[in-house]
């Protein structure tokens, strides 16, 4: 099918560092002298000399700190921001500090912080994961142990998980596993150890030792939502999409009160086309947790997309009064009145949108509703803007493919077509205008011209998966040149051997070759990875010529009740099913 559808010190600077330090430090000190000055202005006279004195201390040792910083002298400036931690509660200043002395090597002074904070904010899992990491370079395994377990005790979201990880990112694997084996040694209780191991190995491309660790953590705590999710990423890494979905499917029905385990389901099923079960399990996440406004947005985005629109509509206003991104509500407040037909609405709540992160989106937004009104002067001018505004090349040619999407969406096939000749005289040779252009092409019947841009792209680029497919595809479609088309779409697949729009190709042009057990298997492995209605149809269409005409209708049917609007699969069942 067309395939256009379908760380020691390293860690530390990865959770405290990833603030640019010297920013940091600027911040601190403006803070601290504002604290200063609101202090001086307020102090009574019997308060000044004690308090004033603590201040005016930090705000010395802050600046002769930033000063050594400044000249390249970090042992000096280690010190004065050591003396300033002392003198104070603030955060700011710890992490400034921590980072400093790990830089520094000076773990032992990095400790030393990091308790003091660590006293009125040991739930931390930033500082847990700190902590973890300055007790391993100190060797002190037991100490580093109690914090690591805390913190995959915890439930980590995929930012917290990945940081964590990759305290090991800069060691060799080697020594990874060393750490590990020696942390395992003081654990009484080997669960999170070896979860721990799962994720290393995992995270170095050790598949076969990650699955024997996590099978074992799923041994000893089957109902870890963590080690199970876990395995469905790994399920997922290694291209085996149906056998993580039967996975999470299991599990999620296995434990229907956890609400991570359902709401990664949901949006497992939803990714791969399972449009259906996804519902399903979007529901049950949400009875159990109507407050995560994260998933109250992800649901709402699939209300959206499944065109439950009352829905779509009630949830995005629960996520804006959960606290949720206010912006963004209101840029999916219009998409949900564009999708319904209610263009002037749309472009009221586009119109609303300010922030700079998708103020463009929203104005292309607008820019296609003015196409659709066949307001063509005006939605060109919107596209123009945006244009002139970009210095990237790569954002003016994707701004192009939009402008014509939007203008064939409303009828003028034609005009997006000459869009194209117009971007590829500013951008000759681009490989993206050159198949979008191609492939509209085909869409209108101009199948010289669509040959022409996609061997175009391939001579250019012989390893071009993309253009190889979408020709080698469209002559085994129309049963022509088929030794080509075979030709081509092999060598998409020896490019990528993974895709399902490849994959599909080359059932395809098996099956126009009769070559039928092979062509089957090809497709099968293709419906495998994703739900698409066209792979469907193929399925349906090699089962009806291998003679197999129960499960072709039987096949047929089930896809239509998941893709009941799809024009191959209506036109596929009135041919099959008199």
């Amino acid at each position: 099918m067309s395939n256009t559808e379908l760380s020691n010190t390293r860690l530390i600077r990865h959770t405290v560092l990833q603030r640019n330090s010297r920013l940091l430090i600027s911040t601190v000190l403006i803070s601290v002298a504002l604290v200063y000055l609101n202090a001086c202005a307020s102090l009574t006279a019997s308060r000044v000399d004690h308090q004033s004195d603590q201040i005016s201390n930090q705000i010395y040792e802050l600046l002769a700190g930033d000063i050594s910083l400044q000249y390249g002298d970090k042992e000096q400036s280690l010190e004065h921001y050591y003396n300033a931690a002392l003198l104070t509660d603030d955060v700011e200043v710890y992490r400034a500090t921590i980072a400093i002395a790990v830089s520094s090597n000076a773990y032992r002074k990095a400790a030393d912080i990091a308790e003091r904070w660590y006293r009125f904010d040991p739930n931390n899992l930033e500082l847990n994961g700190i902590l973890a990491l300055i007790y391993i370079e100190l060797k002190n395994y037991r100490r580093a142990l109690h914090h690591i377990e805390f913190s995959l005790s915890q439930d980590l979201s995929l930012t917290d998980k990945q940081s964590f990880v990759q305290m090991f990112s800069v060691r060799s694997f080697e020594e990874s596993i060393e750490i590990i084996d020696k942390l395992e040694s003081f654990a009484s209780d080997k669960t999170y150890i070896l979860l721990l191991r799962a994720y290393v190995t995992f995270y170095y491309g050790q598949y076969e030792q990650a699955f024997v660790a996590i099978e074992q953590v799923l041994l000893s705590a089957p109902a870890l939502d963590e080690a199970i999710l876990l395995k469905a990423e790994m399920l997922f890494a290694l291209n085996k999409n149906q056998a993580g979905l039967d996975w999470l499917g299991n599990q999620a029905n296995l434990y229907q009160g956890s609400f991570k385990i359902q709401s990664k389901t949901a949006t497992a099923f939803q990714h791969y086309g399972h449009q259906v079960p996804a519902e399903t399990f979007y529901q049950t996440a949400y009875q159990l947790n109507p407050n995560n406004s994260d998933f109250v947005l992800e649901f709402a985005l699939f209300s959206l997309t499944s065109a439950q629109f009352e829905r779509a509509h009630n949830l995005l206003e629960r996520y804006r009064a959960l606290g949720g991104d206010a912006e963004a509500t209101t840029y999916y407040q219009g998409l949900l009145a564009e999708k319904q037909g209610d263009w002037d609405t749309a472009l009221i709540y586009y119109q609303a949108v300010s922030s700079d992160a998708i103020r463009q989106d929203a104005v292309v937004q607008i820019a296609k509703i003015y196409q659709s009104q066949g307001k063509v002067e005006l939605a060109r001018e919107q596209f123009d803007k945006i244009r002139a505004s970009s210095d990237d090349d790569d954002e003016k040619i994707q701004l192009y493919i939009t402008q014509a999407d939007a203008m064939k969406e409303a009828g003028l096939a034609e005009q997006a077509l000459a869009l194209y000749d117009e971007a590829l005289q500013n951008h000759s040779g681009s490989a993206s205008l050159l198949y979008s252009r191609g492939m509209l092409a085909l869409e209108l019947n101009q199948f010289e011209r669509f040959t022409q841009d996609m061997k175009s792209i391939i001579q250019s680029d012989p390893n071009n998966w993309h253009a190889l497919n979408a020709l080698g595809y469209t002559l085994a479609d129309r049963n022509i040149q088929l030794d080509d088309a075979r030709s081509y779409i092999q060598r998409a697949y020896q490019l990528n051997p993974t895709e399902p729009a490849i994959l599909d190709s080359m059932g395809w042009v098996e099956f126009r070759l009769n070559n039928l057990e092979l062509a089957m298997s090809y497709v099968q492995k293709a419906a495998s990875i994703i739900r698409h209605a066209e792979i469907l149809g193929h399925l349906v269409e090699i089962l009806w010529v291998q003679q197999k005409q129960e499960e072709a209708i039987q096949l047929i049917n089930d896809a239509l009740e998941e893709f009941p609007d799809d024009e191959y699969l209506l036109r596929l069942h009135s041919q099959l099913v008199q």
